[in-house]
């Protein structure tokens, strides 16, 4: 690993939704969170695409029921924050997100 340790590994698509938003906005097959930062902190600077950006940096699909998605449309919909605050906050959720599931999966 470079100086940036897992931030510039590869990532695998969570799913064909994610893969084929990674083709859309031009990140190819595998890319990694390097290479997914400059494009979610665009995304997350707007409002009407804050769930795509959002989309990249957890690697699945966010549904945009608040029901559904209690923590994370308030991240990316409350006023005040830059996508650059987002996409650290979004990271953040990412990992407790991928400890949760490691945790019932043992």
């Amino acid at each position: 690993m470079t100086e940036h340790g897992a931030f510039d590994k590869a990532q695998q698509p969570g799913d064909n939704w994610i893969a084929d938003q990674y083709e859309k906005y031009g990140l190819g097959i595998t890319p990694s969170l390097m290479e997914i930062e400059p494009v979610a902190t665009e995304l997350l600077s707007n409002r009407s695409t804050a769930i795509s950006g959002a989309e990249l940096v957890l690697n699945r699909r966010v549904d945009g029921n608040p029901d559904k998605e209690p923590v994370v449309l308030p991240l990316i919909s409350t006023q005040g924050f830059t996508g650059e605050q987002r996409f650290g906050l979004l990271l953040m959720q990412r990992q407790i997100e991928e400890n949760l599931r490691r945790e019932n999966q043992d």
